[in-house]
């Protein structure tokens, strides 16, 4: 009985492994959520948790944006821009690099720089009007469309056409890239 309350090795191990185990469960998260979501998405939500305020990030985002030319980025792509409001409360705003830099910004303080490489009035961009979910009455056209589901019909709120990327834009009924 002595011999054998002496012997903690492999409690020792055990415990080791587990943590071992944790650690490389969390990092996998991390990288699954990483390729998921998107990195520079996943860095904000993390940052988020830290940081009241990511208005700097935001803005070096928009301007990265202009200086490689990304029209869809900087003109219709929304950013969650979180800042702390007057009475030092956490607030978020959702609005494009375009209309944060623009004469009517919401924040013309902050200080966006409008982009001088191209004009977002000749971005393309994803116009019409989404089919209803009610309308579908094909569960595989369903399952296509932006805030749709498929139950025993076809319900949910479509996403406008004007909140699109150009690879869901292309594949929703009602609207068209251009």
């Amino acid at each position: 009985m002595r011999k054998l309350l002496n012997n903690k090795k492999g409690a020792e191990m055990a415990i080791g492994t587990l943590v071992v185990i944790v650690l490389a469960i969390i990092v996998l998260v991390v990288i699954a959520l990483g390729f998921g979501m998107g990195w520079s998405n996943l860095w904000s939500k993390m940052t988020g948790f830290f940081s009241p305020a990511n208005v700097d990030s935001t803005k070096q985002a928009c301007s990265y944006a202009c200086t490689t030319n990304a029209q869809y980025d900087f003109c219709q792509l929304k950013r969650e821009v979180t800042f702390l409001d007057v009475n030092n409360k956490k607030d978020k705003l959702s609005s494009t690099c375009e209309i944060l830099s623009g004469t009517n910004s919401p924040k013309p303080d902050w200080g966006f720089e409008a982009c001088s490489e191209f004009s977002c009035s000749s971005a393309p961009k994803c116009t019409g009007t989404a089919k209803a979910c009610s309308a579908i009455t094909a569960q595989g056209l369903c399952n296509t469309q932006t805030g749709c589901g498929w139950g025993t019909a076809c319900t949910g709120t479509v996403t406008p056409c004007t909140d699109m990327t150009e690879t869901k834009c292309k594949t929703q009924e009602g609207c068209t890239w251009s």
